[in-house]
Parts: C-alpha cells; sequence; structure tokens
C-alpha cells in the first residue's frame, strides 16, 4: 500500500472533506488484499474523530496486509444514535490471515491504534490467536450533536457503491483483486 506524497495529501483532503468512510474507500481500493467495506449512519465528527477511526482503520489494514497472509479483509463502521445523549461509532477491521499470540506482539501498529482511539476516549480490543486471523474492534463515543446518517450518504464519487434501501447503509464495496 505504498503511496505517493500527491495521493497521500489527496485522501486527507478527502478525510475532511467527506469524512472517513470515503477516505477509507478511497485508500483501500488500490491494495493488494481485497478489502469489503460496509458502513451506515456514520456522522460527521469533530476532526479528531473522524482521524481516530480514518487512521485505525487503514492502520488495522496495513498490518493485515504486512504480516498476515490474509485473502480478505473487512472493515464494518457503524454509527449508533445514544438513548438519550451521545452516541457511539463501533468499528471492526477482519482479516482471516494468520493471526498472532497477542501476548507476543511486536512492533507499533496496534499499540497506535489503541493510543489514537484512546485518544478520543475510545476504547479497543484485540482479538487473534494463530491460525485463526485478527480482528480489532473500536467503540468510540460521539458528540450528541452528530448528524446520524450524513457521512454514508456523503461517500465519495470514485466508488460508486451499491445503497440498499437504506440511504444511510453503504454495502457490498470491495476492492482489490
Amino acid at each position: 500500500m505504498a503511496t505517493s506524497v500527491s495521493e497521500t495529501r489527496a485522501r486527507e483532503t478527502t478525510l475532511a472533506d467527506a469524512g472517513p468512510v470515503a477516505a477509507l474507500t478511497a485508500a483501500v481500493a488500490s491494495g493488494p488484499i481485497p478489502v469489503d467495506l460496509t458502513a451506515s449512519d456514520v456522522p460527521r465528527c469533530p476532526p479528531d474523530v473522524e482521524a481516530a477511526v480514518y487512521f485505525s482503520c487503514l492502520e488495522a489494514v496495513q498490518n493485515a496486509t504486512k504480516h498476515s497472509h490474509a485473502t480478505r479483509i473487512t472493515i464494518t463502521i457503524r454509527g449508533r444514535a445514544g438513548d438519550p445523549g451521545p452516541g457511539e461509532i463501533d468499528l471492526a477491521v477482519a482479516d482471516n490471515g494468520d493471526g498472532f499470540d497477542p501476548a507476543r506482539r511486536t512492533g507499533s501498529g496496534l499499540l497506535n491504534i489503541c493510543d489514537r482511539i484512546e485518544s478520543v476516549q475510545g476504547s479497543v480490543t484485540i482479538t487473534s490467536k494463530p491460525g485463526a486471523g485478527t480482528v480489532v474492534r473500536a467503540r468510540i463515543p460521539i458528540p450528541a450533536d452528530a448528524a446520524i446518517g450524513e457521512q454514508a450518504a456523503a461517500v465519495g464519487e470514485a466508488a460508486r457503491p451499491e445503497r440498499g434501501s437504506d440511504p444511510g447503509l453503504l454495502t457490498g464495496v470491495r476492492f482489490g483483486s
């Protein structure tokens, strides 16, 4: 997933203008491993929250690409309204790769994900075992005034994903071979 400086700037512009789902759609489109991205009711949030969602998902995809020998990666992002009060964004990045023993982690990728999510008062769970793939899950609180459904409706023109009957639901976005 090597990218040029201009590609990186374009994705950062997409993140700022259209949010993390659109930016992830662009970022994973040319990766070596097929990525299935499903998003529903993801609101526009403060920039630090959107950056945490985007960069954490991207880091998990990059980890799977570099280390797991996966043949498929899935990203699921869902916004949930609070009743009452603020809602949350739930995200999961899963791969069908080799997995690992979480007690023997090396490198900084997973630590970077934890730091990013925790910086916006979120929580992270990493589930893996040798031979069973890896799932990175995060839950991030969102402001009560975030408009649930806006983000998924604002996905960029490049992917032109199929939409179901729910205008806030983005499904079946597949990238790679």
